[in-house]
């Protein structure tokens, strides 16, 4: 708890993120498989939405020359565990804007994003699709074009009490379904049934 108010007040002093309705944060190697920079251009127009982008990689060099020019966008560079869990208390949605043939695969980072209470938005079709309608976890977005990604946000905002609604499925979900605690009790019944074969 004192670790977590201490990078709070760090990350504070360098982004003040109290004056935001939503808070939206990206993890991770910033490659090619990402659609980030649409965010940048969609910030001047969302002045309400706070963003964080935390991570390294070539398309982090690229784009911070103009995420440096957005009051309401934060690149922070690499961040720690603890760091991490400081701002994901703080945001309400996890960014997962993969592109290309990225988009079809079933990636960690929205599980991270899930274990930390955020609501999703995402571009990955396929089994995370399924899950976040079930669920009513988030929003899985046609394409990562600046409109798809601004209506999305914009619906965020304008549906408050439903985004706070995904926030609590996406942990409740998590915690039934994908917690180390939950997958180690499945994977110990799967060798116990095994075991028991022989």
């Amino acid at each position: 708890e004192q670790e977590l108010t201490k990078h709070l007040a760090s990350l504070k002093r360098e982004f003040d993120f109290d004056q935001y309705r939503l808070i939206c944060c990206f993890f991770g190697t910033m490659g090619r498989f990402f659609e980030l920079e649409n965010f940048l251009h969609i910030a001047p127009e969302l002045p309400e939405v706070g963003f964080i982008f935390a991570g390294k990689g070539v398309e982090r060099e690229r784009i911070l020359p103009l995420a440096d020019t957005l009051p309401n966008v934060f690149m922070p560079g690499w961040m720690n565990q603890e760091q991490i869990q400081a701002v994901m208390s703080i945001s309400d949605v996890g960014l997962a804007p993969y592109k290309g043939s990225e988009a079809f695969s079933l990636p960690n980072k929205p599980f991270e994003y899930m274990s930390g209470g955020l609501a999703l938005l995402s571009s990955v079709q396929g089994e995370l699709t399924d899950l976040i309608s079930t669920y009513h976890i988030g929003t899985t977005v046609p394409d990562t074009s600046v409109q798809s990604l601004k209506a999305t946000l914009q619906n965020f905002l304008d549906e408050s009490g439903e985004l706070n609604q995904m926030k609590v499925n996406a942990r409740s979900l998590y915690e039934s379904r994908f917690s180390s605690e939950v997958v180690f009790s499945q994977v110990e019944q799967t060798i116990e049934s095994l075991a028991a074969r022989f």
